[in-house]
């Protein structure tokens, strides 16, 4: 598992998908086309604190609704996992993939973590 630390540009909970800003520092990743870097580990930070997070390897996610087992996982609302469902043509930024299954929003899953680009 490869974990860094950054300072958080805002409030973020644990196990949340995270995206860099202009100054390197990390906020909570909020939509499939943001280009997600890792997930948050369990602790959660407020700005100006340190925040570790999860760029490579096994990790954990807090689920925006239902996910299945071996699906791949990008941002939604509030940094939290939701099932991948690119339209034809367009892009997204896969977080990884779902090792557990999630039954609603909230769920605590575990997650291969592994940023990349996606067409659709």
């Amino acid at each position: 598992m490869l974990t860094k630390t950054y300072t958080a540009a805002a409030a973020i909970g644990k196990y949340r998908i995270a995206k860099f800003d202009a100054e390197g520092q990390v906020s909570a990743a909020t939509a499939a086309t943001d280009e997600a870097v890792g997930v948050t580990t369990d602790i959660p930070a407020a700005p100006g604190e340190r925040c570790d997070i999860v760029h490579n390897g096994e990790g954990f996610v807090t689920a925006g609704g239902a996910i299945g087992a071996g699906k791949c996982i990008v941002a939604g609302a509030d940094g939290k996992a939701v099932q991948v469902a690119p339209a034809a043509g367009s892009t997204v930024r896969l977080i990884g993939m779902a090792l557990e299954s999630a039954t609603a929003d909230g769920d605590i899953i575990r997650a291969f973590i592994y940023p990349v680009a996606f067409k659709g």
